[in-house]
């Protein structure tokens, strides 16, 4: 019989290579920072002029960009509304959202029909940031019916009166603006269910 096979010889292993350890030595670590020494200058410039930018140095071209975009307007003041209505007191929050008060004028004004047609309207997005403030501003219901049936904010109205409600004493109001609002959208099921909720026996 023949004599078995010699096995293969087992590959060299391969020479590991070295590992960069110039940062252990103080020295050797600051000779090879000398060798890029305007890319280091440039990088320490541009931190120094970044520290020193400000809030109002971004509102200028943030109003230009805006003022060419309005779905840059309706996102910047969804976003920024809700923050600044959460820093604002208590007695600062009622004056605004009081039934003569600043918001309710402003919503009630007549040249917004203008933009009725228009997507993203003023209308939509002041009802959006509404809705996303905590707490929310207490707007009269009625006003927020017909502002989600004129301007196409259906949604919203009905987020901010579902919201309304828990929280309001005369839901009754709160309820025929809802129903209103679900009974134009073809929302039948949506619409029983709030009925059910709403009456004092079977038959009604």
């Amino acid at each position: 019989a023949a004599a078995p096979a010699a096995p293969a010889p087992a590959p060299a292993p391969k020479p590991v290579e070295p590992v960069d350890e110039t940062w252990k030595d103080p020295v050797r670590f600051e000779l090879e920072d000398a060798k890029n020494p305007d890319l280091f200058e440039r990088h320490a410039k541009f931190l120094a002029t970044a520290s020193k930018i400000r809030v109002q140095h971004l509102v200028s071209p943030l109003q230009e960009l805006a003022y060419n975009d309005p779905y840059l307007s309706y996102h910047l003041w969804v976003l920024l509304f809700p923050i600044v209505w959460a820093t604002m007191s208590d007695p600062e929050k009622k004056t605004l959202a009081r039934q003569s008060g600043p918001i309710v004028s402003l919503l009630s004004k007549d040249y917004h029909v203008v933009q009725a047609p228009l997507r993203p309207n003023v209308i939509q997005a002041l009802l959006e940031a509404f809705a996303l403030s905590t707490p929310l501003p207490k707007l009269p219901m009625e006003l927020v019916k017909y502002l989600g049936k004129t301007y196409n904010a259906w949604h919203t109205a009905v987020k901010l009166l579902e919201n309304y409600l828990p929280r309001v004493e005369d839901k009754d109001r709160c309820l025929d603006s809802l129903s209103e609002l679900y009974q134009n959208l073809n929302e039948d099921d949506i619409l029983i269910g709030l009925w059910k909720r709403r009456c004092l026996t079977e038959e009604t």
